[in-house]
Order: C-alpha cells, then structure tokens, then sequence
C-alpha cells in the first residue's frame, strides 16, 4: 500500500512537472507568434507607408559605371550640366523678361507642350521674347546660384528678372542630397546655403566619388551627411522601411517633423514657414534679399514671385491664412517688391466661381488654366514697369 501511495505520488509530480513544462511551451509558442503577428503586420503596412512616402524602402545602387556617367552630366548647381545650362542661356538671350525657378517654372509635364506654358502666354500679351529658366528640382539656393551665373549678360541686356519662389523650395533649401530627400538613389547632390550670424553662407556641391555615395547612400548608413537637415525633417536615412519592421516603421513615424506637421494640419513646407524650424524661413527670406540686392547693385529691375501650390489653396480656404504670410511680412518690410500668384488664383475663383483643382495638374504642377494665370500675374507686373 505504501508503495503504491509512493508511486502515485511520482507520477503527481512527473505529471505536474509535465503541465508546467507544456504550459511554459505554449506562452513562448504564444509570444513567439505574437511577435511574429506583430512583424507581419507591420511589413504588410509598410507597402502604404512607402507608397505615401511615410517611410522609404532599400533601393538598389546604381553601378559604378552609370554613376560616373550621370556624375559627369552635372553641374556646380547641381544639375544640369554645363552644356545644357549654356544652352539655355543662349536659347534665352536677348530676351525682355527672364523667370528663374523650378519645375512650376519650366512647366511641361502632364502632357503640356511650349505652346501651354505661361511664357508662351506672356509672349503674346507683351509682344517680347520670353527667357524661361526653370529648373526642374531646384531650390530656391539653385535659383538664385542660377541668375547669379548669368548675371554678366545683363551687362549688355537688361531685362527685367523675376525670381519665382514656389512654396515647396523651403524644404529643398535644407537638403544638399536630392535622393536622401526623395527616398531615390540618383547621387544628385546640390549646394544650399546656411545662416552663420545671419548671414547667408555658401555650402558648395558635394562631389561624391562611387565610394562615397555608396557609403551616404547605403542602408545601413546612420549618420547624415554634413549640412544634410532634411535628416532633422524627414529622409531615407531617418525614415527606413526594413526589418525588424515593428521597430522602424513607429520610429520613422514618431521622429518625423512631416508627419508632426501632418497631425497639427499642415503639410511639411507649411510647418515650416510657419514655424522657421531649422532656420528655414530665414534661409528664403535671406535668399530673396541678396537677389533684390544683386539687382539694385547692377541697376537692374526684377521682383520676387510667389507660388502657392494646390495645398497651399486648400489651406487657405479652410483656414482663412496665406502660408506666404511671414515672408510676405519680410519682403514688405525689406521694401522687395514681391507678386503672389495666390491672389490671383483666388480671384478668379471668385469670379468664375471655380475650385482650386482647375489650375493644377495630376502631377501637383500647373495646369492649363493654371500658366495662364501665371502669365497674366507677370504680365501685370511687367507692364507697369515698362
């Protein structure tokens, strides 16, 4: 009997021992498929953040030999090369009035041909020779750097010059890297400016060799290259799309300003004329001075124009406030003439009774009806001088 006691009692225990042992399994089998739920989820996410540009995916490197070959068709502004921005120059000469800016500026996208563009349209109305030098991609640094390499033309022709400010070149004025900014692995690298004592200081282009943009442009590179802000903001080195993916996905998104700026109601470039952040109005502002400075030094006439994109409408009409406001504040009290092709689009709007989305493409650039109202705010401006 009492051995058949003492057994019994083994067996409770083996028996006990065995549930433990079971149960021990099944919570790191539970953790383990939580974890791993957990992981799932948060990759299949990642195809909604990537395609929003929340977070950036690991793209692949251009070879060494197509990196010497695009290395070679870029210029000390950047891009394009020397010979093409030559081209534009001459293609440009002996003109009446000369527009430098960027893509909404160069304008022909979504199908658009030269006859479209606003300097077709200004051409006729003032019945001179248009020079358009938009640049597609460029700041409002490569702008100015722009009409500052032409600037001894103006010598012999002075023509009036209007220096576009869209609103989106704040973020790309504190970028020196244009893959790390677009989330692709073109090596384009620009210069930009930096305030020193509130002064305006030259970064000059970054000339990578294959090594070193592999190296800035490599995954698992964690360190910004110098100057490089847009690390600050939002960029493909900050905000990664790679595994553990339940790691980087909530990083990117708790340490990105662009996303901040999105839950308080303002796109990024909004955020930050509102808020300076990183000294970024300061840089436009500064930017624009030392372009009316360059014209008054060389007798020249010009003005600064503003353009709002389809954003920028949509928040003016919901909020009551141009996102140009601090700027325009700036520009009035440097007593820089300025023209804000906002104004002129709501107008119309008023009139026509119309909505914003007409005078905007699908690609976010001008459209159509959009270069004619940018026409005619130059126009009007032209014409007074004249």
């Amino acid at each position: 009997m009492v051995k058949i006691k003492y057994l019994a009692k083994i067996l409770v225990g083996k028996f006990d021992w065995l549930c433990q042992y079971i149960y021990v399994k099944l919570k790191i089998i539970t953790f383990v498929f939580s974890i791993l739920l957990i992981e799932i989820s948060f990759f299949l996410s990642s195809f909604i953040t990537d395609k929003k540009a929340i977070t950036y995916k690991r793209f692949k490197l251009m070879s060494e030999s197509d990196f010497n070959i695009y290395e070679q068709n870029t210029s000390a502004l950047g891009w394009p090369s020397p010979k093409k921005l030559e081209d534009l120059r001459k293609k440009n000469s002996n003109s009446c009035i000369d527009v430098y800016g960027d893509s909404f500026i160069y304008g022909e996208f979504d199908g658009l041909t030269s006859n479209d563009l606003w300097s077709s349209h200004l051409n006729k109305k003032i019945n001179c020779k248009v020079g358009n030098y938009g640049v597609s991609g460029y700041g409002n640094d490569q702008v100015y750097l722009h009409f500052q390499k032409n600037i001894i033309q103006y010598k012999k022709n002075s023509p009036v010059v209007v220096f576009a400010i869209t609103s989106i070149n704040i973020q790309r004025n504190l970028n020196r890297f244009r893959g790390l900014l677009r989330g692709h692995y073109l090596p384009a690298s620009k210069p930009r400016f930096i305030l020193n004592d509130d002064k305006l200081r030259l970064i000059k282009k970054y000339d990578l060799d294959y090594k070193s943009y592999r190296r800035i442009f490599n995954d698992s590179q964690e360190n910004c290259p110098e100057f490089e802000d847009m690390c600050k903001v939002h960029s493909y080195i900050t905000q990664k799309s790679k595994f553990p993916f339940s790691y980087h996905i909530p990083k990117s998104i708790f340490t990105s300003t662009k996303i901040k700026s999105y839950l308080k109601g303002f796109s990024l470039h909004q955020y930050l004329y509102k808020t300076n952040y990183l000294n970024s109005l300061n840089i436009v502002q500064r930017i624009a001075k030392k372009f009316y400075q360059g014209l008054k030094d060389n007798n020249f006439n010009g003005v600064v124009l503003l353009i709002p994109t389809l954003s920028d409408i949509r928040f003016l009409k919901k909020n009551k406030k141009n996102q140009f406001v601090n700027l325009i504040s700036f520009l009035k009290s440097n007593n820089i003439p300025f023209i804000d092709m906002t104004t002129s689009i709501l107008e119309i709007m008023k009139i026509n009774q119309t909505v914003p989305e007409k005078f905007f493409a699908p690609s976010g650039h001008l459209s159509k009806q959009g270069h004619i109202v940018l026409s005619e705010t130059i126009a009007n401006f032209y014409q007074k001088t004249d």
